[in-house]
């Protein structure tokens, strides 16, 4: 899969958020980067458009358009766009979203609701996924629990899925493992009382030493229960607004030193070039994890790739 980084700018402010820095940068593609990045993606299975924040790309109405013609296409947003903007999107047939329901911008608050109730009157074709990350902040966890089930629950025609993530070491904080049992918990335990027929899932469970394995096996048999892997997943082909190509957008920025998609004929060569890369680093590195370093955890296996170059970086400043 090829996911393109239209533009870097976002009107939200999340406090998980590791993109702050590369929303700076004020960059987008143009509409001529996207279609030469979409012929060097030819036979992806799917193509997601991410940003930054893309409903604020000028052109996002067309580029959607233009993906949709050819590929499984898909858009991760905030919502928080123009409601004639939606209106567009939602016009275009089979594309899938992934909204980030943690609204910070107290200015936007109401337009996110309008652009909800929009949409749970209005989309005929598919639904959306709505998500959560939590950082580990019983408070703030709490609070955006329970807005992610109050919207599943207020906007019943459009909302179809949740989608938990854990959020991710970033630039150069230490890390710290936290267990999310307590959070992810509640979340199961409110979702199912109230919105019982909304399948749930996880962004990235590559951080599954955060959760206990007993949970984690309640949370697979469970029926609603959807894409729940283990160990280190396949790449994903970032393609970001500089042109570089990222792993995932957990992983420290001078990571992957591939300076621009070009530098690989098409996205195939480059998908098995990241997969011999991360599988080299990985048994290089011997799933290095300094705090479960005597764990014999046979599910995950170690942590993802992600943290353990921050681990690894943690132990050499040490």
């Amino acid at each position: 899969m090829v996911n393109i980084s239209i533009n870097s700018e976002c009107n939200n402010n999340c406090k998980y958020c590791f993109q702050k820095d590369y929303h700076k940068l004020n960059k987008r593609l143009t509409y001529e980067d996207i279609e030469d990045i979409l012929d060097w993606s030819k036979g992806s299975p799917r193509i997601a458009v991410l940003g930054g924040e893309p409903t604020l790309h000028p052109d996002i109405v067309k580029i959607m358009r233009r993906i949709n013609d050819e590929y499984t296409s898909c858009i991760f947003s905030n919502f928080l766009c123009e409601t004639e903007v939606l209106k567009e999107l939602l016009k275009i047939p089979r594309m899938g979203w992934l909204i980030n329901s943690t609204t910070t911008n107290e200015n936007l608050k109401d337009l996110f609701e309008e652009n909800m109730t929009y949409a749970n009157e209005h989309l005929k074709i598919g639904k959306l996924s709505l998500g959560l990350t939590l950082i580990g902040e019983e408070e703030h966890d709490e609070k955006y629990i329970k807005n992610l089930v109050r919207l599943g629950k207020q906007y019943p025609n459009v909302v179809g899925h949740y989608r938990l993530g854990i959020a991710t070491p970033f630039h150069n904080e230490k890390f710290k493992l936290l267990n999310f049992d307590k959070p992810i918990k509640r979340f199961y335990e409110l979702s199912k009382e109230e919105t019982p027929d909304i399948s749930i899932g996880f962004d990235c469970t590559t951080n599954n030493c955060q959760i206990s394995p007993r949970f984690l096996g309640e949370l697979l048999e469970d029926e609603r229960t959807t894409g729940l892997r283990f160990g280190c997943h396949q790449p994903i082909i970032d393609v970001m607004v500089d042109k570089s190509i990222k792993y995932c957008s957990s992983v420290p920025d001078d990571f992957i030193p591939i300076k621009n998609y070009r530098d690989f004929r098409n996205w195939e060569e480059c998908y098995n070039w990241l997969t011999e890369f991360r599988n080299s680093y990985m048994q290089t590195n011997n799933y290095f994890c300094k705090t479960k370093q005597h764990c014999n955890n046979s599910i995950c296996q170690g942590p993802c790739i992600a943290m353990t170059e921050h681990f690894i970086r943690q132990e050499n400043a040490c």
